[in-house]
């Protein structure tokens, strides 16, 4: 599937395109060190990586422009028990939506460089929490 990524991204030619690069290749590399299976496809117009029960918890936000943010999330379906998502997040990158909810935004290649490591970190850890299918 990260093919189907790939071919998308090339033809958005987006101007931030090394960042978002450096962002998915972080958000996967924490999946590896996990040990887990986090599919990526394209969702919602975007870059998304899902549990391997299918449940994506991770998307990116890259248009209009030369956006680039992260949501992360329990799944397209409001769940009627909403999770309640708890990441320790020491230089606050998160904003928080909900109690399931969060987005991290990058205003430039400095932000997004200096976070890659917190990224997968976050990411690692909010899958953790989404259950059983959340492992590979």
């Amino acid at each position: 599937m990260a093919q189907t990524v790939q071919k998308f991204l090339d033809a958005m030619a987006h101007p931030r395109r090394a960042e978002i690069d450096a962002l998915r290749a972080a958000i996967q590399g924490a999946a590896d060190a996990s040990g887990s299976v986090w599919p990526e496809s394209v969702k919602w117009n975007a870059p998304s990586f899902a549990t391997a029960g299918g449940e994506h918890f991770v998307t990116f936000r890259i248009r209009p422009g030369s956006i680039v943010q992260l949501i992360l999330h329990t799944g397209a379906a409001k769940r009627t028990d909403p999770l309640r998502i708890t990441v320790e997040d020491p230089r606050a990158l998160l904003t928080w939506l909900d109690a399931d909810r969060a987005t991290i935004a990058f205003a430039n290649a400095d932000e997004t460089d200096g976070a890659l490591s917190e990224v997968g970190r976050i990411a690692g850890a909010w899958a953790a929490q989404l259950g059983p299918s959340a492992a590979g």
